[in-house]
């Protein structure tokens, strides 16, 4: 029942958010939500991602995953994962939280495009160790990205014992891949959100 009901408040949010930012074509933009979108995302959720994308007619679906790594090993490529048809424009929300009494985290991926919506939820079963870091930290990449370059990175949850070891260079993780690996090397645990469009 719990779960019917996140998945639900899941599925309002996806209706109650509308495209909060106009990117050019063939491009995907973390939006800009004003203050009551953020606390309707921030009362169900640890952390959350809104990004807006434009699509030209050639991209007609999107696939949107979780991945988790541990010292940079990737152990498990898809935590959670949606794909779902697109037209245009639309927007891709994420939101994760922990819950302390299953000692899971959850995730939830919805994408919204053409007055149409796709939303699942998954989770990490082997998520205990997380209440036991000192620190994290969370970020969405900020920049316009274009859809044209296959495999994105749109975003980063992040868990160690050693807060000196929580810097990331947002700029040169995003777009650098061998950085990313190397940054991701240090850090206990680490969750990326990732998107893919497909023509």
């Amino acid at each position: 029942m719990k779960k019917i009901c996140t998945t639900l408040t899941i599925v309002l949010v996806v209706f109650a958010l509308g495209a909060c930012s106009d990117p050019k074509a063939d491009a995907i933009s973390y939006a800009e939500l004003t203050e009551r979108e953020d606390a309707i995302l921030s009362t169900i959720s640890d952390q959350s991602f809104v990004f807006d994308f434009n699509v030209d007619s050639p991209y007609e679906e999107v696939s949107v995953w979780i991945e988790k790594y541990e010292l940079g090993e990737l152990v498990n490529e898809q935590v959670s994962q949606v794909t779902t048809d697109i037209k245009e424009s639309g927007s891709i929300i994420v939101a994760s939280s922990k819950n302390d009494h299953e000692k899971h985290k959850a995730f939830h991926l919805s994408v919204r495009s053409n007055n149409s919506f796709a939303s699942v939820e998954g989770f990490d079963e082997d998520a205990a160790e997380l209440e036991n870091m000192s620190s994290s930290s969370w970020g969405p990449h900020m920049g316009e990205i274009t859809v044209d370059e296959g495999e994105i990175v749109l975003g980063h949850i992040v868990y160690s014992n050693d807060a000196n070891n929580m810097s990331i260079s947002v700029a040169n993780f995003y777009e650098d891949v061998k950085e990313r690996k190397k940054t991701l090397e240090d850090i206990d645990v680490a969750y990326l959100l990732k998107a893919e469009f497909m023509k």
